[in-house]
């Protein structure tokens, strides 16, 4: 269709410089770097793993899709709620650090591996800009048609709304939002009968707190695993397994 047009003329920007009509034009580059260390030996293990991003997300779209935004004529509304250009910018950052333990002994036939761990995260929005354009229309103010005025390019028309308004004119929010969450968990697994049996039994509290009263749930996780046939059987290797939890998503 011509509002998808993207023959190489009409895209001094790159094949992503894009042009109106049912499209988003969306950048996003991210930071990430992540660091463990660890201590093992033949009893237990220690473990510290942290991880920490930053990203910068650039939107560049239209109020509605293109289904509200083109007509059957391939007229484009010159409705500003329909037609008119949003762009904008989000920067956010977020870190999380967790610390496990794993303990390995026996208790007569019974052979355990318990973890022990703490976790913390956090996660925010650090900035959110917007700016919002007119509706789209022809040189002469009528409707724009992509059939006998070619596409329009959205990065063109931001830019030129830019120019006009260098500061959002929509929105322009900084801390908008942070997350932090804290769990403790434990987890125990047991192995017996040459590996034929094995049982989970796990517990785990998180409190996660967004700007306002921190909310807390403790879930659960109950797993067992068996291999029933003989060792020497055909199906050996067949497991049945049961498996219960709980997730903690709080909205």
């Amino acid at each position: 269709p011509p509002q998808t047009i993207t023959v190489q003329q009409y895209l001094p920007g790159g094949s992503r410089y894009n042009v109106l009509g049912p499209q988003n034009y969306n950048t996003e580059l991210l930071n990430m770097w992540t660091g463990e260390i660890a201590y093992q030996n033949d009893f237990m293990q220690i473990r510290d793993a942290y991880a920490n991003a930053r990203y910068t997300w650039k939107e560049l779209t239209l109020l509605q899709s293109g289904a509200l935004v083109l007509g059957p004529d391939a007229n484009v509304s010159t409705f500003f709620g329909s037609s008119g250009l949003l762009g904008g910018n989000q920067k956010g950052n977020g870190w999380e650090n967790k610390v496990e333990a794993v303990f390995y002994f026996d208790t007569g036939f019974i052979n355990h591996s318990l973890l022990i761990g703490q976790q913390s995260s956090a996660s925010g929005i650090s900035q959110f800009q917007a700016w919002v354009g007119p509706g789209q229309t022809a040189p002469g103010g009528g409707a724009w048609s992509f059939f006998t005025n070619g596409p329009l390019l959205l990065q063109n028309e931001f830019n030129a709304l830019t120019a006009l308004s260098p500061k959002p004119n929509y929105l322009n929010e900084s801390g908008v939002s942070e997350t932090l969450t804290h769990a403790y968990y434990l987890a125990e697994q047991m192995s017996m009968f040459d590996d034929r049996v094995h049982t989970l039994l796990g517990v785990r509290r998180t409190t996660t707190a967004d700007q306002g009263p921190s909310v807390s749930d403790t879930t659960p996780q109950i797993g067992v695993v068996v291999k029933p046939f003989p060792v020497k059987s055909f199906f050996a290797q067949t497991s049945l397994f049961a498996n219960y939890s709980k997730s903690f998503t709080p909205s």
